[in-house]
């Protein structure tokens, strides 16, 4: 053996105490991304909301968005009485949707527009607590966006959705009270809306 063929394999390079930081600070982050993508919106309500319940008691609810993030088609019509977090939930699960799919454009509208702005603060509120990275420029009550292109569209039936794609749409109280919902030219009005516009 020459002494040519002695030194042609160095020895294996010492990671400096900063590069060995930064490696574990790398794998860090990774793991927390791994963790977050096997979360279920059920554990997603009382991580961002610590005041909140997980909301078992709507588990028909929080499939419908388990089966959206799957790239399911869903339609579907859900009936709960007032004060059961129903609203509450929808909002989470624009924020855990746009968590997973940034790039995903989300639609809710209401009986009325400044039920649906109250509703978009919320919303717009749970997506920052959930380090959700939304445009600095586009934060306004009818639509905020996410730094991915996607983000919350927010109106209220009649309002408009025209030229504006979604990849979910909510329609949640469309009738601001009984009378209302008991109102035949009402509920036309709102049929006609989701099928012309939402």
């Amino acid at each position: 053996m020459n002494s040519s063929q002695k030194h042609s394999a160095s020895p294996p390079r010492r990671l400096t105490p900063t590069t060995r930081a930064r490696l574990a600070e790398v794998v860090a982050e990774l793991e927390r991304r791994r963790a977050r993508r096997a979360e279920t919106l059920a554990d997603f309500v009382p991580r961002v909301t610590p005041t909140a319940v997980r909301p078992d008691h709507l588990a028909a609810l929080v499939s419908l968005f388990e089966r959206i993030d799957r790239g399911e088609r869903v339609r579907a019509c859900i009936s709960v009485p007032p004060q059961h977090w129903k609203t509450t939930t929808v909002l989470h699960g624009f924020a855990w949707l746009l968590e997973r799919h940034p790039s995903w454009s989300l639609a809710y509208s209401t009986y009325q527009l400044a039920q649906s702005y109250s509703k978009s603060r919320e919303a717009r509120d749970i997506a920052r607590a959930a380090g959700v990275p939304l445009h600095e420029e586009m934060q306004n009550l009818g639509e905020w966006r996410t730094r991915g292109g996607g983000g919350g569209l927010f109106t209220s039936i009649e309002g408009p959705l025209t030229g504006k794609a979604a990849r979910v749409v909510v329609v949640d109280d469309p009738y601001k009270d009984p009378a209302d919902a008991r109102s035949e030219a009402s509920r036309q009005r709102v049929r006609d809306w989701v099928k012309a516009v939402a």
